[in-house]
């Protein structure tokens, strides 16, 4: 089968390998402002739980050195209310020694402020100590009234029995004031001691867990920058390394997994930016080459026309002489090998020059039962069985041309297919496109060829290697597409597409 040139060329030796992005495996995607709005949330929720423990913990201590203080204004009031007691007991003493009422003055001063301080404490202190206060309270009042009722009278009087006797039950109640002041002195204390204690332990807790709270919130930190880095800064260090590599010529680049969400979009928008640059290079080669054929096809066509024109000339002149006649059976071998040379330069220059179309609305359908009632009439056309079934649909298209398309493909189906069929087949396809079919019966080619069969120059039977790159052009020059498919059930089918209405 006569075959031809893929339009896209050959590819180029440059590769980017892209790893898949991360953020397309899986439901579970993460974008970037997903990442950053979850690590930032870790750290300040840390952050904050943190600020609140400390915080709990700073108001108990002081709340403890709240209770400290009252404690200790308790206390004081408590030594205060001691004191008293033991003035007031010590006036009364002075009164019985001395035999008259100097220290009165003083006495009714210090029981005042026993009363006082009794009377304050049992508002401020804890209920146990309020009792206690209460108690030396009133111890100081029953003392008072031992010494004004009994003590003074019998002071005055010089009655030292009944002094003796008075002075015996002040003594007992006034130690027992002053040891209910001294106990109450020795449980503030205790209380305040205890207190301080628990204060001092919140703040070595709270100091503790502030420095505890600290590095953790350094490790979790780093933890989520190490994250963020390898998901981002080093994904965007590899786009920028790419980047760089892709504008200094390098096209063997590899870019580096680990991408997620918006950076995965970038990376995948620079591997389509590069893909496209690859393919707008490789097709710029080809049509480099392609061009450098062109002439070179050009050049040589027309350099073997002449020649082939002077030999078919003067192969016509000897067979009409009558010297040549035993000759003639060899003349018309060499005749027909001129002629095939001149297909070939035909050809040729068909592909080496870009078609010039002479396009007209017609009905698609009469032209190609036009080219398939022409090549019917043919040596290799009456070999096989045609067949022609065409949609009848109005389009812009050189007739001429297409009909050099379609004959050519008849002649590579019935080469290829030597008294089998060939059907031909037109209709408009969902793209809004007619599409044409030429269908044989034959053994199909190799599925490792397909990319290779509108390669100019290339045959995989007999033939040129042009009558497949020269329809490619036509349908090219039409705005259409060519293709080629292996049938499951054996057999080439080549299609190719013209579109309804003439492109740009």
């Amino acid at each position: 089968m006569e075959q031809g040139g893929q339009h896209e060329g050959p590819p180029l030796d440059a590769e980017v390998r892209t790893p898949a992005p991360a953020s397309t495996r899986g439901p579970a995607r993460r974008t970037l402002r997903r990442q950053l709005a979850v690590s930032f949330g870790v750290v300040g929720a840390l952050g904050i739980l943190l600020c609140g423990v400390l915080l709990l913990l700073v108001a108990s201590v002081g709340s403890a050195l709240d209770t400290v203080q009252e404690d200790a204004e308790s206390t004081r009031l408590a030594l205060g209310l001691s004191l008293a007691v033991r003035e007031q007991y010590i006036h009364e003493a002075h009164t019985i020694l001395e035999g008259n009422a100097t220290h009165l003055h003083h006495h009714d001063r210090w029981v005042r402020r026993a009363q006082e301080g009794a009377t304050e404490l049992e508002g401020r202190a804890p209920s146990a100590a309020a009792g206690r206060a209460r108690r030396v309270a009133e111890a100081s009042a029953d003392l008072d009234a031992v010494f004004a009722e009994r003590i003074v009278p019998a002071a005055m009087a010089g009655d030292e029995e009944a002094v003796r006797t008075a002075h015996g039950e002040a003594e007992n109640l006034a130690r027992r004031a002053q040891a209910e002041a001294d106990a109450l002195v020795a449980a503030l204390d205790q209380r305040v001691a205890v207190v301080h204690d628990q204060a001092l332990a919140r703040s070595r807790l709270a100091l503790g867990i502030s420095v505890l709270g600290t590095l953790m919130q350094v490790f979790v930190s780093a933890l989520l920058f190490a994250r963020l880095r390898r998901s981002l800064v080093r994904p965007l260090r590899s786009l920028t390394a790419a980047a760089a590599a892709v504008s200094a010529g390098r096209e063997s680049v590899e870019l580096q997994s680990g991408a997620r969400g918006e950076v995965a979009t970038v990376a995948v928008a620079f591997e389509a930016m590069r893909s496209q640059l690859q393919r707008r290079g490789q097709e710029l080669v080809r049509a480099e080459r392609m061009a450098a054929l062109g002439e070179l096809a050009q050049a040589v066509a027309g350099a073997i026309r002449e020649p082939c024109d002077r030999v078919r000339d003067e192969l016509h002149a000897m067979r009409s002489r009558p010297a040549y006649e035993d000759m003639r059976g060899e003349l018309d071998i060499l005749s027909e090998e001129v002629e095939a040379c001149h297909r070939i330069v035909d050809d040729l220059l068909a592909w080496a020059q870009a078609p010039e179309l002479a396009r007209e609305e017609q009905d698609v359908a009469e032209v190609i039962h036009s080219a398939v009632e022409r090549f019917r009439s043919t040596e290799l056309g009456r070999a096989i069985e045609l067949e022609a079934d065409a949609e009848s649909c109005s389009l812009w298209l050189d007739a001429v041309r297409v009909r050099q398309v379609l004959a050519n493909l008849l002649r590579n189906a019935s080469r290829a297919s030597p008294g089998g069929s060939v059907r031909v087949e037109g209709h408009l396809a969902e793209n809004d496109r007619y599409r044409v079919s030429v269908t044989d019966d034959g053994p199909g080619v190799p599925p490792e060829q397909l990319p290779r069969l509108f390669e100019p120059f290339y045959t995989g039977h007999q033939g040129t290697g042009l009558g497949l790159a020269v329809c490619h052009g036509i349908v090219a020059a039409h705005g259409g597409a060519i293709f080629a498919e292996v049938r499951s059930e054996g057999g080439l089918s080549v299609s190719f597409e013209l579109p309804r209405r003439p492109t740009s």
